[in-house]
């Protein structure tokens, strides 16, 4: 009897489960824990290399280098290894989601180069770059910053390179220098595309975002684009808009379903040239927030805002007094039900 209970305590049962449940539970877990379970069952040890989500998060070594920049070199190399390890055990033929994180820069564009490769020939559907130098204090950042390569590029427009790109349905490239034409080559041939996100590219100019056929686009976010002097937008399913950076020539057309707006500005740009080209589409917004300094909070007189319910306000540098401006803003928003202040200083005295 006791030989028995033995026996059954000892049993593999995770093995036992069907593969569908095993991917499953592998798809919520990060490589570290993946790698850290397998040793439980060998079933899972030879499924974990088809599985379809790539997450390279090192967010503990990141918040080391923030504190010792000295380290960059060792952990880069660190992070380079484990992710081509884990790219050469890797088996499955598609994959729903390829994200690395980590501080690198133009000198390790080889790997980077062959990650984008690896990511796009397995038919990603989120495929996410942030490559922000947490150990450099230069300004602005980015300015080592890795630059899609030309490699990349004609991949991208080779027959096999098109049909895999047409699986994208989110694309974010942050600390990614990328330029308007690569942008506008994943719109015109991803049609499943639903969330683009591009910060800190010092190679964007110009951006239309629009395609011959109409883009299922429902989330778009430029942010801290230095360099970029005008922006088009037309896309029938955008839903949610974030810009953060200098005045451009931003034009929008074509935007009914548009009900969540972001825009933020520079300390030396007053952001209200921003709301001009949303004038027509001010009445359907839901929700709209505001990121900028206290100086820059100039806005222009609001027509009705009659579906906004809530207002976010994120200032630096904020006083009892400039609250003020926002009264011609609440004025105008008869439905308003939530105002949300955030402020690095807030003084009411």
């Amino acid at each position: 009897m006791e030989d028995d209970q033995g026996e059954e305590c000892s049993r593999d049962r995770i093995s036992e489960l069907p593969d569908e449940i095993l991917f499953t539970i592998l798809s919520f877990l990060t490589l570290k824990e993946v790698a850290s379970i397998c040793f439980l069952s060998k079933r899972l040890k030879s499924l974990w290399p088809n599985i379809v989500t790539l997450n390279f998060d090192a967010s503990d070594a990141l918040c080391e280098l923030r504190r010792i920049c000295n380290l960059r070199k060792k952990k880069r190399s660190w992070y380079i290894g484990w992710v081509n390890n884990i790219l050469e055990l890797h088996k499955g033929s598609t994959l729903n989601e390829f994200r690395v994180c980590f501080d690198l820069d133009w000198t390790c564009r080889h790997d980077i180069d062959s990650w984008f490769h690896f990511a796009i020939s397995k038919r990603v559907c989120k495929l996410e770059f942030d490559f922000e130098e947490v150990a450099e204090k230069t300004w602005p950042p980015g300015l080592r910053s890795y630059s899609l390569t030309k490699s990349c590029y004609d991949y991208i427009r080779t027959p096999h390179g098109l049909s895999c790109i047409g699986w994208l349905t989110s694309l974010c490239l942050r600390f990614v220098k990328v330029s308007g034409e690569v942008l506008e080559h994943f719109l015109s041939h991803s049609p499943l595309l639903v969330k683009l996100v591009v910060e800190w590219s010092k190679n964007l100019v110009t951006l239309k975002v629009a395609s011959s056929s109409p883009l299922r686009l429902r989330y778009l976010e430029i942010r801290s684009c230095l360099a970029l002097q005008n922006l088009e937008i037309s896309a029938p399913n955008l839903y949610s808009f974030r810009y953060y950076g200098q005045k451009v020539g931003l034009h929008i057309e074509n935007a009914p379903l548009l009900a969540d707006v972001l825009i933020g500005g520079n300390v030396d740009d007053q952001p209200a040239f921003a709301f001009w080209p949303f004038l027509s589409y001010l009445c359907q917004l839901q929700t709209l927030t505001l990121e900028m300094s206290a100086c820059s909070m100039k806005f222009p007189d609001f027509p009705q805002l009659t579906n906004l319910r809530h207002l976010v306000v994120s200032v630096n540098g904020l006083y009892y007094d400039d609250l003020l401006v926002l009264t011609s803003l609440i004025d105008a928003s008869p439905s308003l039900q939530k105002l949300s202040l955030e402020s690095s200083r807030l003084d009411l005295g």
